[in-house]
């Protein structure tokens, strides 16, 4: 509340915005989640597959939710 207070003074209306840089940040760039797309297109029905290719290529953990996610993401 008092940060919130503060903003209001110092910066009026403008200060109550939320500012960049909130919330989580993207696992994958989008260079990643073509490359990810593509891979999607080669095992359509084989999302596991798809994760495991991730896991040892980048060394990044991820579900299959997120590889859903991000193929009905439009580039």
């Amino acid at each position: 509340m008092y940060n919130w207070l503060n903003r209001w003074e110092n910066e009026g209306m403008l200060g109550l915005y939320n500012k960049p840089g909130r919330g989580r940040k993207k696992i994958f760039n989008s260079a990643e989640s073509a490359q990810i797309k593509d891979w999607v297109k080669l095992q359509p029905k084989q999302l596991k597959q798809v994760v495991q290719k991730i896991k040892k290529e980048r060394s990044i953990n991820t579900s299959t939710e997120t590889i859903k996610r991000i193929i009905k993401k439009k580039i």
